[in-house]
């Protein structure tokens, strides 16, 4: 359309010319007035010249957008296999997805929401041959921790506080805990560990994981979910919650700038595939055993320790 507009302007910027450059009476000379009408024919052919090498140019661009992505026919099943093969070779984090698809379903426009591998993770999962389940399928409580204020930290005490800082390797580490007056329980009853707790972060290092192994005296911070569980090893959900099956689920859900947040409600949708009990045994038996190979070993070191500064 563009290329037919310029055109017939051309065509009738040269028929207007002609006519006055006819009725120009002080053209005397019959030769001058043909060299002159020559020169505009001329001039006309040169433009028209350079329009037909642009819209040659023009569809030389359209025939090479074979380099782009496929559009949405690409996802029919007769080329499912050879889309695939394209993202996987040129475009890996590639998705196309409607509106109906995305936002109404979702809520959710940003790109890293729907990248390719978020929605592998997913399809595994619910492809698991013994099927899955959302976490809160497994929770029997839960709490979301407390905010207590900084100013009423104490060095030492009787009532630890647990904070994000303190689960690491999904393991909980007291060695840089703060403490609480004892009054300070009666502020949140309900965020008060146990045993066969298992505490998730929800900010920062959002997904990390651990179960309370031991019988403390403790509360737990803000932004800290505390869940009890059922019908599934805790030392195995642990595991699972800080394995790249979770931790991809986590990315997907996570929001924030600088630092990143989940809910509580999140962080109880993901998926947990439904090991069988004999592979959650077998996987808890291997945790047990590196327990208490770990407690030996810092044993063995503590002892090693009082042993050379005897010798010093």
């Amino acid at each position: 359309m563009k290329y037919l507009f310029c055109h017939t302007e051309l065509c009738l910027h040269s028929e207007v010319s002609l006519k006055d450059l006819t009725k120009d009476s002080t053209i005397r000379d019959s030769s001058l007035v043909s060299q002159a009408q020559n020169d505009k024919v001329k001039n006309i052919n040169d433009k028209m010249r350079d329009a037909n090498d642009n819209e040659k140019s023009i569809n030389d661009k359209v025939k090479d957008s074979s380099i782009l992505p496929p559009t949405s026919e690409a996802t029919s099943p007769t080329c499912k296999n050879d889309n695939e093969k394209f993202q996987n070779k040129i475009y890996p984090n590639y998705t196309i997805r409607t509106l109906k698809e995305s936002f109404l379903k979702t809520g959710r426009l940003d790109s890293e929401y729907y990248q390719s591998k978020y929605d592998k993770n997913e399809k595994l999962i619910k492809h698991y041959k013994n099927g899955y389940c959302h976490l809160k399928d497994l929770v029997l409580e839960q709490s979301g921790g407390f905010a207590f204020s900084s100013d009423g930290y104490l060095e030492n005490g009787n009532l630890a506080l647990i904070r994000i800082n303190n689960i690491k390797n999904a393991n909980l580490d007291m060695s840089n805990a703060v403490y609480l007056t004892n009054e300070a329980q009666n502020l949140s009853p309900r965020d008060k560990v146990k045993i066969g707790d298992i505490l998730i972060s929800m900010s920062g290092s959002v997904g990390l994981a651990c179960v309370v192994r031991e019988d403390i005296n403790a509360m737990i911070n803000q932004r800290i979910l505390k869940i009890a569980i059922s019908g599934f090893s805790q030392e195995v959900l642990v595991i699972l919650l800080n394995s790249i099956i979770a931790k991809l689920q986590f990315e997907r859900m996570g929001t924030g700038g600088v630092q990143t947040n989940l809910s509580s409600k999140n962080i109880l949708e993901i998926l947990i595939p439904l090991l069988d009990i004999e592979t959650q045994q077998k996987i808890e038996s291997k945790i047990t055993q590196s327990i208490a190979l770990r407690a030996k070993s810092k044993a063995l070191l503590k002892e090693a320790k009082v042993k050379v500064e005897a010798k010093i």
